[in-house]
């Protein structure tokens, strides 16, 4: 049996990723193709398993591009989107890089513009893509221009029809002669308020058997906790819930102990509190971003009604925060509302802040 043939049946989706590095790290071109048509083959799986993807957010940038540019990556455009994006995010944190849009795109380079933005569900670009700002403004225009360009080609209104072998960013006459007005109201047509669910980040380690409700597009560090300064946010439900846990963010500095109290009140007949914890003692290494604060019994959160989340974090230092966070998302067709309160102190909102994650299961 030739050696090839050993190594191929040697890669494992646990390993590709890690001979991937060794052949690019080497310059060693059998090792590669053996790998890449092994990635290729299980790429479908890139998604949905955990192994996979902690590899591929380690990947050297030049095989990202390859990965890419060759159409090695079985997924729809808005995975490959997404997945671009988490490796972005994990190389911002390597490179102890804020994982701001700037930094992303500045790391994600002709990447960005290897994908078929023209070929993705319109309501995700608008929702994703654009929102997030990772894509220039220039770039957003160039494929709305292209969207405007092949309008009267379109035929399902939710996806957009461009021909694959087209690039998203060469210009044409005719897209160069779309207006100003045509395009804003092609943006107009296609932007929806619909709230929607936001991925939750390669570094989270789910919970098995419950829901994870994720806030925030993007985390950054160094966020401080005067005394007597609370952080709050006033949560509402579609639908009734069972709230099983609370994450919150973590120290981002040397290994440290500090205590967080906090409670839930229900805004039905004045302030009913239905959940507290005092002075809960929190050990952190400094590595993990975030930590759970388990809710038992779960509290029982009524669709309708408001509940406060107050919280008093007592640290001496700064921990990561959210950013980027939206007043409505939707889950498992539940929506998620959150609201500033008089409560709130130190800047947490429905956009920047604390409580992150929130575990729960439907009622």
């Amino acid at each position: 049996m030739s050696d090839e043939s050993n190594q191929k049946k040697q890669l494992t989706i646990q390993n590709v990723c890690k001979a991937l590095k060794y052949a690019y790290s080497n310059n060693n071109n059998r090792t590669k193709q053996s790998a890449l048509n092994f990635f290729q083959a299980h790429s479908h799986l890139l998604p949905r398993t955990r192994e996979l993807m902690k590899g591929f957010i380690k990947l050297p940038r030049e095989c990202i591009l390859e990965l890419v540019v060759t159409r090695r990556i079985n997924l729809s455009q808005e995975e490959i989107y997404t997945a671009v994006i988490q490796w972005s995010e994990c190389q911002c944190v390597l490179q102890s890089m804020e994982p701001s849009a700037e930094n992303k795109r500045e790391i994600l380079g002709s990447i960005l513009k290897k994908i078929k933005y023209t070929s993705m569900n319109v309501d995700f670009f608008n929702n994703a893509v654009v929102e997030q700002r990772v894509l220039s403004v220039d770039d957003i225009i160039k494929v709305y221009q292209r969207l405007l360009a092949s309008r009267s080609h379109v035929m399902d209104t939710n996806a957009v029809g461009i021909s694959p072998s087209s690039d998203d960013f060469e210009d044409s006459d005719a897209e160069q002669a779309v207006t100003t007005n045509s395009l804003i109201s092609l943006q107009e047509t296609h932007l929806t308020t619909t709230p929607r669910p936001v991925p939750l980040p390669f570094w989270f380690e789910a919970p098995e058997g419950k829901n994870v409700l994720y806030r925030f597009a993007n985390v950054l560090a160094g966020k401080s906790y005067p005394k007597n300064c609370l952080d709050s946010l006033t949560l509402s439900v579609s639908k009734n819930i069972a709230l099983h846990g609370i994450y919150i963010f973590n120290s981002h500095q040397l290994p440290i102990q500090f205590r967080v109290s906090m409670k839930i009140t229900e805004n039905a007949n004045g302030q009913q509190e239905v959940f507290s914890v005092t002075n809960h003692t929190v050990f952190t290494n400094g590595e993990s971003r975030v930590f759970l604060l388990d809710i038992i019994p779960p509290v029982d959160i009524q669709a309708g009604m408001k509940y406060d989340m107050v919280m008093d974090l007592d640290i001496n230092g700064t921990t990561f925060y959210g950013v980027e966070g939206l007043p409505e998302l939707k889950d498992n067709e539940i929506t998620f509302k959150f609201m500033a309160n008089e409560c709130g102190l130190n800047g947490t909102n429905h956009k920047t802040g604390q409580f992150p994650f929130l575990v729960y299961l439907p009622k």
